[in-house]
């Protein structure tokens, strides 16, 4: 008996010391981390894919709205380029190991000048802060200048709720033009804030005149 109610009282007391400490030890929980977007999956526009966009003028408040659709892609000096048409205009967008490019024609107009070139607008693997730049060949009147497009990542791995949609793994790209003078740089004007998310790609502009936010879209296959 006497080795019996031993047995028990230390069977109890080793249950009230484990259950003590097991009540003092920290709770360390390991956050599952998010899955991280492949490279160029913010540029998923393969033929078929359609996106809705809605315009909204800052001063009036007027909304318009209008779709981009990828018809086609096509073959510019070597490089494949998907086909974004908004019916009025196209846009010519390749993605290559994390930088997308965009691929613009030249611009004649009266008095004014420039010639076609690539613009890198997004590195999908550059950290918040990150920058790069690219320049522009312009004629004004006659005069040779040089613009120079500045790029700076504001916000990286980002939700962003666009139309009460919650967008994730969203990258923030600043873009200011500046002029490139005797090798020194003039601000311009900041020209907008962009937004992407993988497997959607554009999903917002902020500007001083308008914003430009998705609706819907449709990826093709």
């Amino acid at each position: 008996m006497r080795w019996g109610v031993l047995c028990v009282l230390l069977t109890q007391s080793c249950r009230k010391e484990y259950s003590k400490e097991d009540i003092d030890l920290p709770v360390v929980v390991t956050p599952t981390p998010l899955p991280q977007p492949e490279m160029c999956s913010y540029s998923p526009y393969s033929v078929g894919s359609s996106f809705n966009y809605q315009i909204v003028n800052v001063a009036s408040q007027d909304t318009f709205l209008y779709t981009i659709d990828v018809r086609r892609d096509t073959i510019l000096n070597g490089t494949r380029y998907a086909i974004l048409s908004s019916g009025a205009a196209q846009q010519y967008i390749n993605c290559n190991d994390g930088v997308y490019s965009l691929y613009e024609q030249a611009v004649i107009l009266p008095n004014y000048k420039t010639a076609a070139g690539v613009r890198r607008f997004l590195f999908d693997y550059k950290e918040k802060d990150g920058t790069w730049s690219d320049t522009i060949n312009i004629d004004n009147a006659g005069q040779q200048q040089t613009g120079l497009l500045q790029y700076t990542v504001v916000e990286k791995g980002t939700t962003k709720t666009v139309l009460g949609k919650v967008y994730t793994n969203v990258i923030g790209v600043r873009q200011d033009a500046a002029l490139l003078i005797n090798g020194k740089v003039h601000p311009i004007n900041n020209i907008a804030t962009y937004y992407y998310s993988p497997g959607v790609g554009y999903i917002e502009t902020d500007n001083a005149t308008d914003t430009i936010r998705i609706k819907s879209y449709t990826i093709g296959k």
